[in-house]
């Protein structure tokens, strides 16, 4: 299985000498580095625009700098094949982690407000940590179908289900990178 993730130029020689940077609290499904998920190779130009979309959706959300370092960049990873991953779009796991969000789903809701469901990311750390100890082995990732902004993302994914992304805990044990491709996206969203 193979992946992209998209992100700042200015990010290439933090993950280079770091490694990529684990989300944490905060972070729509749990901690973890989120890779846009492909096993078909036709499939890897879909995933290569999701990680363009998603970065031009955090480039939005900042502000508009028309600085080289702010430039998209794309890698293409290569998950190993001893990463074990929970497939939630698996109908008996997606059931229990229901359940497991329904059961905390009060403690998160303020009132006669709706539930801040960015605040529930904790539920799915703790689902692993569940799903470790049945099993007696270490989860590395997570898969996920994740709603997306279509503001930023291709209008068919209004049409279409959400795309799966997978959450890697602990990304420099299971994830090589293939290539890292400079998109040149700053002259379309910026206007000196």
């Amino acid at each position: 299985m193979k992946g992209t993730h998209g992100t700042f130029r200015k990010n290439v020689e933090s993950i280079r000498k770091s490694g990529f940077w684990v989300n944490g609290e905060g972070a729509r499904c749990g901690k973890g580095a989120y890779f846009w998920d492909y096993e078909n190779q036709n499939y890897r130009d879909e995933a290569f625009v999701l990680a363009k979309a998603h970065w031009k959706q955090s480039f939005k959300i900042g502000k508009c700098s028309n600085d080289e370092g702010n430039d998209c960049v794309v890698y293409d990873v290569e998950f190993e094949d001893s990463m074990f991953m929970v497939d939630t779009l698996e109908k008996e796991v997606r059931e229990r982690l229901q359940i497991l969000l329904s059961q905390h789903e009060e403690k998160f809701s303020q009132g006669t407000h709706p539930v801040d469901y960015s605040r529930l990311n904790g539920i799915y750390d703790y689902f692993i940590e569940i799903v470790e100890r049945q099993l007696d082995r270490v989860v590395h990732a997570m898969r996920f179908t994740v709603h997306v902004d279509k503001r930023f993302f291709p209008k068919r994914y209004v049409y279409l289900n959400d795309p799966t992304c997978v959450v890697v805990k602990e990304p420099d044990t299971v994830v090589n990178v293939l290539e890292i491709n400079l998109v040149d996206m700053l002259n379309e969203l910026c206007v000196n």
